[in-house]
C-alpha cells in the first residue's frame, strides 16, 4: 500500500554525514555572507554584488583564517589554507560524494572551554561562507597563486580577477546554489525521517501520520 511512498523514498538524496551538512549550511547562508558586509539594515535580497565586494569577501577569509590558526590548539591545528580552498571547490563540485571535511574536523578536539569552541566554530563557518561566495574559478587561481609563490592573492591581482567578472551572474548562481542546497539539506532529513517511519510500520502506529510527522520535520529542520 505504501510501497509508492518507500520508492519515492530512495530516490531523495541523502545527506551522509556532518561534514556535507556543515558544506551545505554555508552554501545555503552564502546571501547572508554578502549582505552583512555592506550594513545591518541591506537584506540579502536587496544586495549588490560588486567587485568590491568581492575583494572584501576575499579579505575577510584571509583574516579568518589567521584568526583561526591564533584560536586553534596544538591538537587541533588547522589545516593548510591550499587544502581548505581545495575542500571548498570540492564541496561545491561533488557534494554527493564529500565525506571529509578537514576544515569542519578543526571543531573535534577536546580540552576547550565552551566558549572557545563556540568561538572557533563561527570563525570555521565564517571561512567556509566566504569561500562558498567566491566563484570556483577564482579559488583556482588562488591555488594556483599559493602553489606558485607560497603566497595568497595580492590585491591587485585580485582586482585583476574580479574586475572582468559578471557579478550580477555570480550573485545569481550563489543565490541558486544556496536554493539548491537548502534542497538538498531537506529532502536528506526528510528521507532519513522516512527510513525511521517505516521501521515503525508494525508498531501500532499510522503510517500517513509517521509520514506526516517526518514531513513536517524535514520542512522545518
Amino acid at each position: 500500500m505504501y510501497e509508492f511512498v518507500i520508492d519515492a523514498i530512495r530516490r531523495l538524496p541523502v545527506v551522509a554525514s556532518q561534514d556535507q551538512e556543515f558544506w551545505l549550511a554555508a552554501a545555503i547562508s552564502c546571501p547572508d555572507a554578502i549582505g552583512c558586509l555592506s550594513g545591518a539594515t541591506e537584506t540579502p535580497e536587496a544586495c549588490h554584488l560588486s567587485p568590491v565586494r568581492l575583494l572584501d569577501i576575499y579579505h575577510r577569509c584571509l583574516r579568518g583564517y589567521e584568526r583561526l590558526a591564533v584560536l586553534s590548539q596544538p591538537s587541533t591545528e588547522p589545516p593548510g589554507l591550499r587544502q581548505i580552498i581545495a575542500e571548498a571547490i570540492g564541496a561545491r563540485e561533488r557534494i554527493f560524494h564529500f565525506r571529509v571535511s578537514k576544515l569542519f574536523r578543526c571543531l573535534t578536539g577536546a580540552g576547550r572551554p565552551e566558549d572557545e569552541n563556540a568561538q572557533l566554530a563561527g570563525q570555521i563557518f565564517e571561512i567556509a561562507q566566504c569561500l562558498s561566495v567566491l566563484p570556483c574559478n577564482y579559488l583556482r587561481r588562488w591555488i594556483s597563486s599559493l602553489d606558485d609563490s607560497g603566497a595568497s592573492l595580492s590585491e591587485s591581482e585580485a582586482c585583476a580577477a574580479f574586475n572582468p567578472l559578471d557579478c550580477d551572474a555570480v550573485l545569481e548562481a550563489i543565490y541558486s546554489a544556496a536554493l539548491e542546497a537548502r534542497k538538498t539539506l531537506v529532502e536528506g532529513y526528510l528521507r532519513y525521517s522516512l527510513r525511521l517511519a517505516r521501521n515503525q510500520i508494525n508498531s501500532g502506529l499510522e503510517f500517513e501520520d509517521m509520514v506526516q510527522e517526518a514531513a513536517l520535520a524535514g520542512v522545518y529542520s
